[in-house]
């Protein structure tokens, strides 16, 4: 007899039948390549791992469903004349329905370390399809579970029974309290990175608002530079039209000085020829009473009495007559004359000039503001 809770490792070999088309076939296997009645089948390099007892499943291996016929194989060589033995005999049966009654009479509660074996045995392929040259400890197979050997009491036997006991409920709860730590960590450092980027965002946009402030500000002062210069522009503008303008007035006017009187149209010499009748008196009287006539003789009179006594002779002191000296000072009235309406056409020139460097001033201003307000 075995003594109770003696353990011992399970057998590194299984026999499995699998179903092809119509026939049955068996097989000898590793013991890691069937879970549940699942069989994962390699599709290349088929003879070299069969007779490795450590060879574990990758994700591109044949899932195909199968019937576990032998559990209890020492040796690929020993599965091989067990297949061939059991071809024998048709009417071979599984070697575990010996004792499965019996596992379920003593044990009546729901056992879901299957469920979690075949869900922890998907998470390791996975990693092992990574690292294929890791431990084979690393795969939750029947090769790391216990077997307990516990005598069977019963009232007409005294025969003992093994009976396999796969608890991985602690491995189970480590690999998955591992998964949940692990999974906060990552979150929560996820959530603090997030948080690091959302502050540095903040930080940002809140000194580019100040930086805008401070453009707006730069603008708002250059406006008002802008618009004192273009006051002081129009008060100027304005005060060279009013001396353009007065200018202009003064060239309208007919002003003469005595000096130059001579020159002018009617300032001729004068001849008056004495009365000698009442009729040529009469005429005089007649002459008078028009007032044209009479300021026309006022004028003249009022010339003559009061000129200087050189431009009362008839001769300068040259000798030339007085008609080559007065188209000598007419000449140079009309020259002077010119010269006036030159200075004035270019003072008026000058005027435009200004009023157009002012519009252009105030043209390069406004499109100075308007290209930095659309840069900002």
């Amino acid at each position: 007899m075995i003594p109770e809770n003696k353990t011992r490792t399970s057998m590194p070999f299984k026999v499995v039948q699998t179903l092809e088309g119509k026939k049955y076939k068996l097989f000898t296997i590793p013991s890691g390549w069937e879970s549940n009645n699942i069989l994962r089948y390699p599709n290349k390099c088929i003879s070299k791992y069969l007779k490795d007892e450590n060879s574990t499943p990758t994700l591109d291996w044949d899932v195909i469903k199968c019937k576990v016929k032998r559990t209890d194989v020492l040796s690929y060589e020993n599965g091989e004349k067990l297949v061939s033995e059991m071809l024998k005999h048709s009417d071979t049966e599984d070697d575990v329905d010996n004792y499965t009654q019996r596992r379920r009479s003593h044990n009546k509660s729901l056992n879901l370390n299957p469920i979690a074996q075949d869900m922890m045995g998907n998470v390791v392929l996975t990693n092992r399809n990574t690292d294929i040259a890791s431990s084979s400890a690393d795969l939750p197979i029947e090769l790391n579970y216990n077997l307990v050997y516990t005598e069977d009491i019963q009232a007409n036997s005294t025969n003992t029974s093994q009976v396999f006991s796969n608890d991985t409920t602690p491995l189970v709860q480590d690999s998955v309290s591992f998964d949940i730590s692990k999974m906060f960590e990552n979150q929560k450092q996820i959530l603090d990175n997030q948080a690091t980027i959302l502050s540095q965002i903040y930080q940002n946009r809140q000194q580019q608002l100040d930086n805008n402030s401070a453009i707006i500000a730069q603008i708002q002062s250059l406006k008002n530079v802008q618009n004192s210069f273009i006051q002081k522009v129009s008060a100027l503008s304005v005060q060279m039209e009013d001396a353009v303008f007065q200018i202009t007035s003064s060239y309208n006017q007919d002003v003469q000085t005595l000096n130059s009187s001579k020159g002018h149209v009617e300032n001729i010499p004068i001849y008056e020829k004495p009365v000698d009748s009442a009729q040529e008196l009469d005429e005089l009287e007649n002459q008078l009473s028009d007032p044209n006539n009479r300021d026309c003789l006022k004028n003249r009179y009022s010339i003559l009495c009061s000129g200087e006594e050189n431009e009362t002779n008839v001769t300068s002191d040259n000798g030339e007559s007085e008609n080559e000296i007065n188209e000598e000072e007419n000449t140079i009235n009309k020259k002077k004359r010119n010269d006036s309406v030159e200075e004035h056409t270019k003072e008026n020139k000058e005027g435009d000039v200004i009023k157009n460097i002012s519009k252009d001033i105030a043209k390069y201003n406004s499109n100075v503001i308007i290209g930095k307000e659309t840069s900002v």
